[in-house]
């Protein structure tokens, strides 16, 4: 009458069954039989756990172990190169505007009309003219100021090409500008009236700056004329003077041109629309984030076979050690009788 199998034995082949072959079990079982007669226990032990795991690694779960190894290092890379194409797109996104300023027009809807200058009140129209004035002025003064420099220095080159001189001297207008159309750049209002305000601050101090220089170069109508200054060259104050002057004169312009924006803008209201490179930015951004999902979820589904499988593995191991322990106890307890 044959033994009944242990329940060990049971469990074997219930894992045989859910992936082992049974041929494979059975070898399995006949080699740890053979290590029955082994001197040390130990060794004997550690030679069945890799035997079983061999074995294990020819079964149809310790190929789908190995193949989902290779897949998942291969998840893994595209994971990783979707992550920085993930990044490179939302950077792309943050830095874009998502609305940009454009011409109002009837077609936008309720969005006002520009209103032509006849429609302003007399207050704006009349600090418009004035403005404008002032800033010709401005401009003009700068522009003489630069050029009646220049030729007073006595170079040739002025003398004998004054349009060279009058070249140089369209700087402080164009400068005048350069630093008015500064503010366009910036995207929130509040950043444009802190511009405004340095701009008032350097004129002002600019302002005191020439006053203070040109009250010491010029004493006044009341003064002593110094003969014996006549002819000298200019003193350092001089050089001072002219530089500070230049200085506000540029300033003065630019403060100029952004009170007259100020208000010009009461009379010609922005309209808004969404940026075609922002919308283009946000669906390549969302076409990209969808694809990421689907990869991380198959990424992750991937990684919890391996997890099943190496539990499975080691499951099987410790099954074998278990039995060839139990085996080797009995024998051992015969033996000694």
């Amino acid at each position: 009458m044959k033994p009944k199998a242990s329940s060990t034995q049971s469990k074997l082949m219930t894992l045989a069954g859910s992936g082992l072959e049974s041929k494979q079990m059975n070898t399995t079982q006949s080699f740890s039989q053979r290590l029955m007669f082994h001197p040390n226990q130990e060794e004997a032990a550690t030679m069945v756990a890799e035997q079983a795991g061999w074995h294990f690694d020819q079964s149809e779960d310790g190929k789908q172990l190995a193949e989902n190894k290779l897949l998942q290092s291969d998840l893994d890379s595209e994971f990783k190169s979707a992550n920085k194409r993930r990044d490179t797109l939302e950077d792309k996104l943050n830095g874009t505007k998502q609305y940009i300023k454009c011409i109002a027009s009837k077609e936008d809807g309720e969005a006002p009309i520009k209103a032509s200058f006849w429609h302003w009140s007399g207050r704006d129209q009349a600090s418009m003219v004035m403005l404008c004035l002032c800033l010709l002025a401005a401009m003009v003064m700068g522009a003489t100021n630069v050029y009646s420099n220049l030729m007073s220095s006595g170079q040739p080159v002025f003398l004998d090409n004054p349009w060279m001189a009058i070249s140089i001297s369209m700087l402080v207008p164009a400068g005048s500008c350069a630093i008015k159309f500064i503010a366009n750049f910036f995207e929130f209002n509040l950043s444009k009236k802190r511009y405004a305000l340095i701009v008032y601050s350097s004129v002002a101090i600019t302002l005191l700056l020439w006053t203070i220089f040109f009250a010491q170069e010029f004493t006044g109508v009341t003064s002593e004329i110094d003969w014996d200054a006549l002819g000298e060259e200019s003193s350092d104050k001089g050089t001072w003077l002219v530089w500070v002057q230049i200085v506000a004169e540029i300033l003065v312009a630019a403060a100029l041109f952004l009170a007259a924006e100020d208000i010009s803008l009461k009379y010609s209201p922005e309209s808004y629309r969404e940026n075609p490179e922002y919308i283009n930015a946000l669906d390549a951004f969302k076409k990209h984030q969808n694809q990421h999902s689907t990869l991380r979820d198959r990424r992750g589904q991937n990684h919890a076979s391996i997890i099943a499988l190496e539990a499975r593995r080691q499951a099987y191991i410790n099954d074998c050690l278990a039995e060839f322990m139990a085996r080797r106890t009995r024998f051992n307890s015969l033996n000694q009788l």
